[in-house]
């Protein structure tokens, strides 16, 4: 076993569930994949109600964050949103593609009243 791999099994030991994807800065961002579907339906659901409310958004929860930041972006993407069925891309409050192209968040239109405001 090569030293790399030996340093990324302590690392999956010491993290316990935890999975990891790598940043584009060479960091790696651990998260909890149980916790992620709690996490991103809850933003999505302060995102509704603010932009029922025409209020701004609150900031973007800190996996997606780390996703426009990862090194393979459509790649975690997939990795952070498996599992979810069709509500994966459904309560992801930004538009996928500009998300895994380019590591933007740019605000998706949830409501049909009202501006998009970030």
């Amino acid at each position: 076993m090569g030293l790399k791999r030996a340093v990324q099994k302590l690392e999956e030991a010491v993290q316990g569930n935890k999975k990891s994807f790598e940043l584009a800065d060479g960091t790696r961002y651990y998260y909890d994949p149980v916790e992620i579907f709690s996490t991103t339906f809850q933003y999505f659901m302060n995102v509704l109600r603010a932009d029922h409310a025409r209020l701004p958004r609150p900031e973007a929860p800190e996996i997606v964050q780390a996703m426009a930041r990862a090194k393979n972006r459509r790649r975690v993407f997939r990795q952070v949103m498996q599992g979810f069925s069709f509500m994966a891309y459904e309560v992801m409050a930004y538009e996928e593609e500009a998300l895994v192209e380019r590591g933007e968040l740019i605000p998706k239109r949830l409501t049909t009243e009202g501006p998009v405001e970030s």
